[in-house]
């Protein structure tokens, strides 16, 4: 081979991350995308159709909950097992597995006649969900160019915005016509469809090999189950049992114990469960910190937001569903568009203006009252909305990017995890600190009182925000080479 020859092959190497993903990549991706949507449609579907569930199995309020708390407790423990199961099991199996028992849950929940049946295809779901809810970001990251994934992750939040403007307007529809039942029979044959066709369509990349020489370390996942289940019981439940209730206080100190433990037995591991070397790469980690503040935010706004236009503004669960509507669709619009500019001009211009705009709604649902009209909080809400989607899958990219591909599962791994521990405490805290300050007015039992401690809840949020904000003007720009801090 002579000079220029060598010199072609050398920049035939170079431009291969600009090449397309090729048909085999693209249906691979398109199944798993539907599944995502099932699964993330799943979620939200639960609570519109709760009281109904209560009043037909014949459970109280605390029964209830637990439907919504084990479903989140066994998917975030599932999450830090991924990175194992992306290294040692062949892709299109892992996903078929995971999907066949979702939709076995699926169908198990809209035959289930008792709470103990409900409660079984619950946790059969979210075991399910639990690998799902990785799995999409992993291969994109792996299969992907480094030039297109930002358009690739930003078709995966139309995804993430799409499911929550659908999922609550059809429960109620279904539950209103059909009952409780009908919701999981519409999820289920979804779901069998998507099992069917990964069968029948999805390949595995060629990107993507397992190891079959990884062995599980059974002490890393005890270790891994309490250590991360027990933080997310504690903040799941604090709200509803207190944080003096000692199953409260007893899962969060068991859990940080073990934490420690897991993160210590993984440091020292020649072949760790889960590598915490993603932290020493400073993008992953600034990126990840930001994404656990939008996560808390989203989350724990969420629920305040309803309770602000339900119980203290008498609007309708129909106004207040009609209200999260634009924004979400705002938010499937712009996720690819957001991908694309992240994919020509990196993530500063994108985090800086999105953190920006989503501190000034923030602002702005604090300066909310008793009068505050419902055009004025729609506004406030597809504003917040768009600036998620300049910021949610960007960010993740950008910091996944940083990381070299033998550390890819493990870092959506971890991500995953962190966002979803940090949902929980962030709606654990701002909830605690909402009827805190609600049950310490002057007259707690009055709508002044109830105003009071939204607004209250929303100028904390407002301080992490700026927080957020400062990260972003401090250390998001466009990554020149992956190598770690220090």
């Amino acid at each position: 081979m002579n000079e220029t020859d060598l010199e072609r092959e050398m920049q035939k190497e170079l431009n291969a991350p600009d090449e397309k993903p090729d048909k085999k990549t693209v249906i691979i991706l398109a199944v798993m995308l539907f599944g995502t949507f099932i699964a993330m449609l799943n979620q939200t579907v639960i609570s519109p159709a709760l009281p109904k569930i209560m009043e037909g199995l014949g459970i109280d309020a605390n029964q209830g909950q637990l439907l919504t708390t084990v479903f989140s407790l066994v998917t975030g423990i599932m999450v830090p097992t991924t990175a194992f199961l992306f290294g040692r099991f062949k892709i299109r199996s892992l996903f078929i597995t995971a999907m066949g028992v979702f939709t076995a849950g699926s169908f198990l929940a809209g035959f289930a006649n008792s709470y103990a049946l409900l409660f079984t295809a619950r946790i059969l779901q979210a075991l399910g969900v639990g690998v799902l809810m990785s799995m999409i970001q992993f291969v994109i990251m792996r299969t992907f160019p480094e030039k297109k994934r930002g358009v690739a992750m930003g078709i995966v939040g139309i995804v993430c915005a799409a499911a929550p403007a659908v999922g609550p307007v059809l429960a109620g529809i279904i539950v209103d016509k059909l009952g409780w039942n009908a919701v999981f029979l519409v999820i289920g044959p979804l779901a069998l469809i998507d099992f069917l066709l990964a069968i029948f369509l999805m390949r595995d990349p060629e990107q993507i090999k397992p190891d079959k020489g990884m062995k599980l370390d059974f002490i890393s996942v005890l270790l891994s189950v309490v250590g991360f289940g027990g933080p997310l019981y504690c903040f799941s439940n604090a709200t509803l049992l207190g944080w003096t209730n000692p199953l409260v206080l007893g899962s969060l100190i068991i859990g940080v114990v073990c934490l420690i433990l897991f993160a210590l037995r993984q440091i020292k591991a020649p072949k760790p469960f889960l590598s915490l070397k993603v932290l020493g790469y400073r993008d992953f980690t600034i990126s990840m910190i930001i994404g656990l503040i939008l996560n808390a935010a989203l989350l724990a706004l969420m629920t305040i937001l309803p309770i602000y236009m339900q119980t203290i503004r008498d609007f309708s669960a129909l106004y207040t569903g009609a209200m999260m509507v634009p924004g979400a669709l705002i938010m499937a619009l712009f996720s690819p568009i957001a991908g694309k500019i992240y994919d020509k001009s990196g993530p500063r211009m994108l985090t800086l203006v999105g953190l920006a705009i989503f501190t000034a709604t923030i602002v702005g649902f604090a300066m909310m009252n008793l009068s505050t009209g419902f055009p004025y909080i729609c506004a406030m809400y597809t504003l917040w909305m768009f600036s998620l989607a300049l910021l949610i899958m960007p960010l993740t990219t950008w910091g996944l990017n940083a990381l070299p591909p033998e550390l890819m599962a493990h870092g959506t791994a971890l991500y995953n995890t962190i966002k979803t521990i940090a949902g929980a405490l962030g709606t654990a805290i701002l909830v605690l600190i909402m009827t805190a300050v609600t049950a310490g007015s002057a007259a707690p039992d009055t709508a002044e009182a109830a105003m009071s401690g939204v607004r209250t809840s929303f100028i904390v949020s407002v301080v992490i925000a700026v927080f957020a904000l400062a990260l972003g003007v401090l250390f998001v720009r466009r990554q020149k080479e992956k190598q770690a801090a220090g």
